[in-house]
């Protein structure tokens, strides 16, 4: 019987270990950037093994300091995992890549940059109003306030700076006043505002004619309110998967964007033009998915298009318009060009990427001169 018993634990011990893989990595924009510090974020499958996961960071690709997140992760679920370093030169750019390491193996995420800045030049403009957030993440608006997109649950206009109040956002007194959760990032549209806190929720406030603040009604708000799910896998609330947090967030001028950590974009308000990217031109007041290029699939700006090289990216006005790929090795890729003005001077369209080996992409835009490189 013991016999047995022995051989049937090493059976169940040998299966374990043969469904266990090297862990996947794919990488994800740094966010909470300031002048001295930042929080590098990946996302990791453990892909059933036991895995440790740190960043390599410096101002080369040599990168030349580590570090580690605490813990070991294992099962088969994608985790969003992040880690807040300090000691930065400001204004210089760093690059930093995610590393994976368990028994099957090491695995690394893909090259990305970031330049160490004050998290003040976070400010958008609308429409005779101005919103930014400060290194604290206390938000600051002032101008127009006809429609509460001050957020100091008033309508009227301020010649002089006022702090946002709370509104839904779980802090004391002002939106970003909680230390373990500040406001990271903020957008404008013609007559509201989008907050991102640093755990991935969302807050809208002001006009809401279209349904751009996202709360399922289009009724104005003086000062913040949650943005619901909609479409998005989660619980409640936009955001509200830890493991896969919205990290950037825009407006247009009646609609509102966001990108979560996995690359998916989610859009909701107005969409007489089908600026929700949903294949309709109904106005949504929660958000929905956008899909993929010709309506295939979903959008991925993360693992799949990028159009952003670092330092080396310019953008010319009016592109819409990816240009390049993020890498996998093992995979091909074809790059792109498709604007109107556009003509690509690459000599190989069709790459299959090694883990050393870097392509670079060169787009030139003939009607103003401005050059796009990318690589991968």
């Amino acid at each position: 019987m013991k016999k047995t018993s022995t051989l049937l634990l090493l059976t169940l011990l040998f299966a374990a270990k043969a469904h266990a893989q090297v862990p996947t990595v794919k990488a994800v924009p740094a966010n909470r950037i300031t002048y001295y510090g930042a929080n590098l974020n990946c996302l990791v499958n453990p892909n059933n093994d036991s895995t440790t996961i740190s960043f390599e960071y410096g101002l080369t690709t040599s990168y030349g300091t580590t570090a580690s997140v605490s813990g070991k992760f294992t099962g088969n679920t994608t985790l969003f995992k992040t880690k807040s370093i300090t000691g930065l030169t400001a204004g210089k750019t760093y690059h930093y890549r995610a590393k994976a390491v368990n028994s099957s193996g090491t695995t690394y995420g893909s090259d990305r940059v970031f330049a160490a800045r004050s998290s003040f030049s976070q400010s958008a403009s609308g429409y005779y109003h101005t919103i930014t957030v400060g290194d604290d993440g206390s938000v600051y608006a002032f101008g127009y306030n006809a429609y509460g997109q001050l957020g100091d649950n008033t309508t009227t206009n301020r010649a002089t700076p006022i702090q946002v109040l709370k509104g839904a956002y779980s802090g004391t007194t002002y939106l970003g006043d909680n230390a373990n959760n500040p406001i990271i990032s903020v957008a404008a549209g013609v007559y509201h505002n989008i907050a991102l806190a640093a755990d991935g929720s969302v807050y809208a406030f002001g006009g809401n004619n279209s349904g751009q603040l996202g709360d399922n009604t289009t009724t104005d708000r003086a000062t913040p309110i949650q943005v619901l799910k909609g479409a998005y896998s989660g619980t409640t609330y936009l955001g509200d998967n830890a493991n896969n947090p919205i990290i950037s967030v825009a407006a247009g001028q009646n609609h509102s964007i966001a990108l979560a950590a996995d690359g998916s974009v989610y859009a909701f308000g107005g969409n007489y033009s089908g600026q929700l990217g949903d294949n309709t031109t109904t106005t949504r007041k929660t958000p929905v998915k956008v899909l993929g290029v010709g309506g295939s699939g979903v959008l991925d700006l993360i693992g799949a298009c990028s159009a952003d090289a670092g330092t080396d990216k310019s953008v010319c006005a009016g592109s819409s318009a990816g240009i390049g790929t993020t890498a996998v090795s093992g995979h091909s890729y074809k790059w792109t060009s498709s604007p109107s003005g556009y003509s690509s001077t690459n000599s190989t369209n069709t790459v299959t990427p090694s883990t050393t080996t870097i392509y670079i992409v060169r787009d030139s835009n003939n009607a103003n001169g401005c050059i796009v490189f990318d690589s991968v």
